[in-house]
């Protein structure tokens, strides 16, 4: 979780801000078949969506310990970043 939670924190400041997770979701998007974890959304408004989830006191930032929440709750923050099976 803590390597997951790592890949979002960019600047390494120990938080995610909106713009680390529409990057992650971008990156991801570029690379795998966008219908399986995007649906209709674009990749910003999936990330908007993640992030606002993901904000649980809506300050802005995503620490850890609100990953690590909403991961339990909507594993696509983990599993996107997870190899595809061959």
């Amino acid at each position: 979780m803590k390597w997951a939670f790592d890949v979002y924190d960019k600047d390494r400041s120990n938080t995610i801000d909106r713009h680390e997770m529409r990057l992650i979701v971008r990156a991801v998007a570029d690379v795998v078949t966008v219908e399986l974890f995007l649906g209709d959304d674009t990749p910003d408004a999936f990330a908007d969506r993640l992030f606002e989830e993901a904000d649980e006191n809506k300050d802005g930032k995503i620490t850890f310990e609100e990953f690590r929440k909403a991961a339990e709750h909507n594993d696509t923050l983990v599993n996107m970043l997870l190899p595809a099976p061959v």
